[in-house]
């Protein structure tokens, strides 16, 4: 995810956040002039690599046995699948449901606020320096180059009368080739190469000829690279759930589509989040206080008030994909909307000396606190 830098700033004279008020972003007619902003929840992108295989069996193949001794060549063509990689990519976007909005008195100083381009908060009188994430380009498959084995074809085989004549020349062709390959690497062919450049150019030259005869008996195998994506943002720990299905015939099929076998995922909690409800006598005070306010808040129409810069207590979570039959991809994640919400308290901000906060970007919560 590509970070930019908003840094918003109001000086003007006081204490930080002496007379600060932050409340929940809304239509308000009072939001005109301060600073919005967002805290992130978490999306996972899964990436999942398939290789499809297409199997074209050749012209002549039911003489395969009869003329070459190649034995259990397929005659029907055959389209097969393979699981590869299953990757996830865990990023942030901001939450719609926790915007909030920071009022500054005329007398007060708001303090300097580092905003991400999509408005979620990275840092309070201080500054992050976001670093790039790029998404690796993929790599497109380098296809095989296809030799035709009609390039290769003699007069005599061309002009042949039946497909049993054609099979029967081709076979002698390629019997031709091997034994002249033989005579190039014992040094006994005639006009032997002047040096290994010449003879690797040659022995390359013969193995093309029999690849591309053989192909007309062993048929043709093309492998494609296929990636699909699917996007989740969690809104609580689940297990089970279907992510999509997959089938050796089809690759990957919906999950509502019953040809392919269920690949499952599973997100669970670690309950590292502890209950915010107030217990020490100071927070239930301090609530009860702050629900008062916004009783008359509320009468009047105005936006619901916090206590003071509100950021993320992250849930940290154990995230599986897997089969019936084995996990395809396991790691923990830290996943801001499956926590709950705390505030740096305005009181933090009154005294002489000045903190400086910094967020994480990616999940909303604290990484550093100083103060000067």
């Amino acid at each position: 995810m590509k970070h930019f830098l908003v840094i918003a700033t109001l000086l003007l004279s006081g204490s930080a956040f002496a007379q600060t008020e932050v409340s929940v972003y809304g239509s308000d007619k009072s939001q005109r002039e301060g600073i919005t902003y967002f805290l992130p929840k978490n999306k996972l992108t899964i990436t999942v690599e398939a290789t499809k295989t297409t199997y074209v069996p050749g012209e002549y193949c039911k003489y395969a046995e009869q003329f070459l001794r190649l034995m259990n060549i397929a005659p029907e063509p055959k389209v097969t699948w393979t699981l590869n990689k299953v990757a996830t990519q865990y990023e942030a976007i901001p939450d719609s449901s926790k915007s909030f909005y920071i009022k500054v008195d005329e007398k007060s100083s708001a303090p300097r606020v580092q905003l991400t381009q999509d408005g979620i908060l990275c840092a309070v009188n201080d500054q992050v320096i976001l670093e790039e994430q790029s998404t690796p380009t993929p790599v497109a498959p380098v296809k095989k180059k296809n030799l035709r084995p009609q390039d290769f074809f003699t007069e005599e085989i061309v002009q042949a009368s039946s497909s049993m004549t054609t099979a029967k020349l081709i076979a002698a062709e390629i019997m031709q080739i091997r034994d002249k390959r033989n005579d190039l690497t014992r040094g006994e062919l005639d006009n032997m190469p002047s040096d290994g450049v010449g003879m690797q150019l040659m022995l390359n030259q013969l193995n093309e000829q029999e690849e591309a005869l053989l192909s007309v008996f062993q048929g043709t195998t093309e492998t494609e690279s296929h990636t699909f994506t699917f996007s989740l943002i969690p809104t609580k720990p689940v297990q089970e759930q279907v992510l999509f299905r997959f089938s050796s015939k089809l690759g990957v099929v919906g999950a509502d589509d019953l040809s392919g076998a269920p690949v499952y995922y599973s997100l669970e909690s670690q309950h590292t989040v502890a209950d915010k409800t107030p217990v020490t006598p100071e927070e239930i005070k301090r609530a009860e206080k702050l629900a008062e306010k916004n009783a008359k808040r509320a009468m009047k129409g105005e936006p619901f008030l916090q206590e003071g810069v509100v950021y993320n207590v992250p849930e940290r979570c154990t995230f599986r994909i897997y089969t019936s039959k084995k996990t395809l991809f396991t790691d923990d994640y830290k996943l801001a909307q499956l926590g709950n919400t705390e505030v740096l308290l305005n009181d933090l901000f009154n005294k002489k000396t000045t903190f400086h906060v910094t967020f994480s970007p990616l999940d909303g919560s604290i990484l550093k606190v100083r103060n000067e």
